[in-house]
């Protein structure tokens, strides 16, 4: 034990918390479990005792009696490599958790190190192994210069939240929330600026933020995550295809465009989309590649939806169908080049060993069997590519109803040729009927999947993952009236239990209509 008399008075970092301090030197367990610094004022003698390596907070400590020699310490206390591997630290990583900003570079990388390995342990412990994936803009993070202060700002509300939410720490959680505060006013003096100064910096803000809301349980997350949106898809707009100039860029493009277009299939509106249908570079990975192929073809899916919405004239119905199904040959060759370019299956299947409320005693489970895949990255794929054949071929059944409305009301049909002859052959094309079965399937391929991005080696990334998909198959289990027992799996979802698993960790769960709501899931 190491310390002066006058126990009475709580360190620093215990009264800022305004929790209780047990008062053990040279650090309390509170920091040490946080990893901070762990600092005594003492007012007879003015020391404090400080740890010499935040990364080992059980080192020893000094005694300090000047601003000169805390920048000294500081200076000694730099490792010689600053990035820590998520593999080091799996074991002691519940017992370092930082909870608030710190200007200290060591402790920007310490709690970038420790957000990787929950957000997406794969590619935190080894990156180059993972390859190029939907979550390789994490990695990318600590590029960014830690100078801005909006970006300093965003990456630790992020961070804190993150690990507050993995190891359900309250205390973490209501710091990240101020810190989330703090972020949004750097942000707003940046984009209020004249100029933009830092445009990867500002990118990366607006991503760490929209992903802060969709794990945020507060209120009003709704309309917060749709304005990120719509401010990322202002800013990639203003940045134009100079934003593909550094890799930095080009991957949280790729992050920032997948949401928005999320968001363009749920509002049904093309507006939020405009200028972002610029050519990819694919030389920087294959999988990556894929991903932003898919893209590309899901832009198209919320034009044809809004045309949709606007068209009653027999002839648009016909084209927004044959646009359809071009969209569906095309996804399905996508689907074929994926399977050419992974090695083995896509997926297969396994027992379920997840239980939900939902599931009946007698009858069983309602999905007794799960999905594996060979990565996260390729489930992830695999959910965007099947969330949008639903979506499609329910659009389809929206076009075959109307046409065969318009086609039945048409008292001269018999005698008619030509024109209403080619819309009566589309309708009669199998490959324009898409059934309630085939919808029910991919669905049903959905729901098994959660089981796998649910486990803790997903990560928070693959309950992220899981967002869209899981508002698609409910919309549509929502629209079938015997499929009561899948809808009622699906709203159980944040109640289930597996092992190694992480059902209990809030997630946003998307409404109808363009409106969000929040749930445990």
């Amino acid at each position: 034990m190491v310390g002066l008399p006058n126990r009475t008075g709580r360190c620093t970092i215990c009264k800022r918390m305004k929790i209780k301090c047990d008062l053990s030197r040279p650090a309390c367990s509170r920091c040490r479990q946080l990893g901070r610094r762990c600092e005594y004022p003492i007012v007879q003698q003015g020391q404090i005792f400080i740890n010499r390596d935040v990364t080992n907070p059980f080192v020893k400590a000094l005694d300090v009696f000047s601003n000169a020699s805390k920048t000294k310490l500081r200076e000694k206390s730099v490792p010689k490599q600053a990035a820590v591997s998520y593999a080091c630290h799996f074991e002691t990583l519940k017992h370092s958790i930082p909870n608030s900003p710190d200007p200290d570079p060591v402790y920007m990388v310490q709690l970038l190190s420790n957000f990787m390995g929950v957000y997406h342990p794969e590619v935190a412990q080894d990156p180059i192994r993972a390859g190029q994936t939907p979550a390789s803009w994490v990695h990318l993070l600590p590029d960014i210069t830690l100078t801005d202060s909006a970006y300093n700002a965003s990456l630790a509300a992020l961070c804190v939240e993150q690990l507050g939410s993995w190891y359900h720490d309250p205390v973490l959680v209501r710091d990240s929330s101020r810190l989330y505060g703090s972020a949004l006013r750097e942000l707003r003096k940046t984009i209020g600026g004249r100029k933009l100064v830092a445009p990867d910096a500002t990118l990366a803000n607006v991503v760490l933020l929209s992903t802060y809301e969709q794990f945020s349980s507060s209120a009003g997350q709704d309309s917060r995550w749709a304005s990120h949106v719509q401010g990322g898809s202002h800013l990639l707009q203003l940045l134009g295809p100079g934003v593909h100039e550094t890799p930095v860029g080009r991957l949280l493009f790729a992050k920032l465009r997948t949401m928005i277009i999320f968001h363009a299939c749920r509002t049904r509106q093309t507006s939020i989309l405009i200028g972002l249908q610029w050519p990819h570079r694919v030389d920087i990975g294959e999988t990556h590649g894929l991903y932003c192929h898919l893209q590309d073809l899901m832009t198209q899916l919320p034009a044809i939806m809004e045309l949709l919405d606007k068209t009653a004239e027999r002839s648009g119905l016909v084209q927004l169908l044959q646009s359809c199904l071009s969209l569906n040959e095309q996804l399905l060759a996508w689907n074929e080049k994926l399977s050419d370019q992974v090695h083995g299956q896509l997926y297969w299947i396994v027992p379920s060993v997840a239980r939900s409320p939902a599931d009946d005693p007698v009858l069983g489970r309602i999905f007794p069997l799960a999905f594996q895949f060979p990565n996260l990255g390729i489930a992830q794929l695999l959910l965007m590519y099947w969330s949008m054949l639903v979506l499609l071929y329910r659009t389809i059944q929206d076009i075959q109803k109307r046409l065969k409305k318009q086609l039945a009301s048409d008292a001269s049909i018999q005698q008619s040729s030509g024109h209403q002859d080619r819309d009566r052959s589309e309708l009669c094309s199998d490959h324009s009927h898409p059934s309630n079965e085939q919808i029910s399937l991919l669905a049903n391929n959905i729901s098994q999947s959660f089981e796998y991005c649910y486990h803790t080696k997903s990560g928070t990334h693959g309950l992220q993952s899981t967002i869209f998909p899981r508002w698609v198959a409910q919309s549509f289990y929502e629209s079938q009236s015997d499929k009561g027992q899948e809808l009622a799996w699906c709203s159980e979802l944040g109640n289930m239990t597996a092992p190694d698993s992480q059902f209990d960790l809030f997630v946003m769960k998307l409404g109808d209509n363009g409106s969000e709501g929040s749930c445990r899931d």
